[in-house]
């Protein structure tokens, strides 16, 4: 659940980053027909945290326009009412489109007039099969009910097999459609889960076109900064900017041991885990425990306040460039909470440190 829910937050920074300062090529037309929703009911389409334009339900129909804001083929948005009750996420082109959905079940509209969005669709569609089973066996293991633990280890090779499969039909139509943005997008997003010999052979398979976009560049960027580091390599060195404007390189960040650790304001599991890191920290800081914290966030006000509110005494850095910060595509991050412990050598030791865990890990190697 963590990485479909991180993948989600993941997907929409990517799809808001892609917004460009050339002027409008054209316009675009959203004719929305909806049931369940009062009259005055009020919807908004946003695109990179701005709304474009907002309608009043009347008689189960509303119309939005506008110039359309960027210049690939089209553009990821958001259509929701006030208080995000309802809400769809969907493509939208510089042509007419249709919206036929219902309250309640508004994440299962149906549009029509897009292109990149059957495109879409049919990516979903043929996930599906493997998708459900991955959620049939995560349900079976995290219910409350949950299974004895001879059954528990069972379900999770089997869970383990069916996202190895899911991910591998993932590939298969990435490889299928090397022409289409959708490829294009889901691989700048999930490349680094690819691996980086996979994304090399995707993103060579891809028309000259596709590695044009602005994801196709995110792609090509993660190429060339990925040094698929495991434990016993020697840590990659980076400089990014601290809250207070100034640079801190990673390597001098003193201590015998040090914890870098990629989050993010967003992050819910992150930020559910600060309080017990926060703890840690206290107890073998004296010790020679340092951490740096890396934050993929893209908007410098929420990750200041997140360090403010979560009480976070270590250095911080982050280049605001959300997922694709260079740090993390450096380190292969391809999900949040994600650290790496490196010791006084300069050696990776650990990754993935969390609670009790870490704790012993530290009360070994800081007696």
């Amino acid at each position: 659940m963590l990485k479909k829910v991180l993948f989600v937050a993941i997907a929409w920074t990517a799809f808001a980053c892609q917004q460009k300062k050339s002027d409008a090529l054209s316009t675009f037309s959203i004719q929305g027909n909806v049931k369940g929703f009062a009259d005055s009911t009020w919807f908004f389409l946003e695109y990179n945290d701005h709304v474009l334009d907002s309608a009043q339900v009347m008689k189960d129909q509303f119309q939005l326009t506008g110039p359309f804001p960027d210049s690939l083929p089209a553009a990821q948005m958001i259509l929701h009412t006030k208080n995000y009750t309802d809400y769809k996420f969907f493509w939208v082109e510089p042509t007419a489109l249709t919206l036929t959905g219902e309250k309640g079940k508004f994440r299962s509209t149906l549009i029509s007039g897009s292109a990149t969005q059957r495109m879409s669709d049919q990516y979903d569609e043929f996930l599906a099969p493997g998708q459900e089973k991955v959620d049939s066996l995560r349900r079976l293991i995290y219910s409350p009910a949950s299974p004895a633990q001879a059954d528990t280890t069972m379900l999770m090779a089997q869970l383990r097999a069916a996202e190895s499969a899911l991910q591998d039909r993932s590939i298969t139509f990435l490889h299928d459609h090397p022409e289409s943005i959708i490829s294009a997008n889901i691989l700048s997003i999930m490349g680094s889960t690819y691996g980086r010999k996979t994304t090399q052979e995707l993103y060579d398979h891809f028309t000259d076109a596709n590695k044009q976009t602005s994801f196709g560049k995110d792609i090509h960027q993660y190429l060339a900064l990925s040094r698929n580091l495991k434990i016993g390599d020697h840590y990659a060195d980076f400089e990014q900017p601290t809250p207070d404007g100034k640079r801190l390189k990673l390597s001098a960040v003193p201590g015998k041991l040090v914890l870098l650790e990629f989050w993010a304001a967003w992050c819910g599991p992150c930020r559910q885990e600060n309080p017990t890191l926060v703890k840690t920290y206290a107890e073998f800081r004296k010790r020679g425990f340092e951490i740096l914290g890396v934050s993929l966030d893209n908007k410098r006000a929420h990750w200041l306040a997140a360090i403010k509110n979560d009480s976070l005494p270590w250095p911080q850095v982050s280049d605001l460039r959300g997922p694709h910060n260079e740090a993390a595509m450096i380190y292969d991050v391809n999900g949040i909470p994600m650290n790496f412990l490196i010791d006084d050598k300069g050696i990776i030791v650990a990754k993935s440190l969390r609670g009790e865990d870490l704790r012993k890990r530290l009360a070994e190697m800081l007696k």
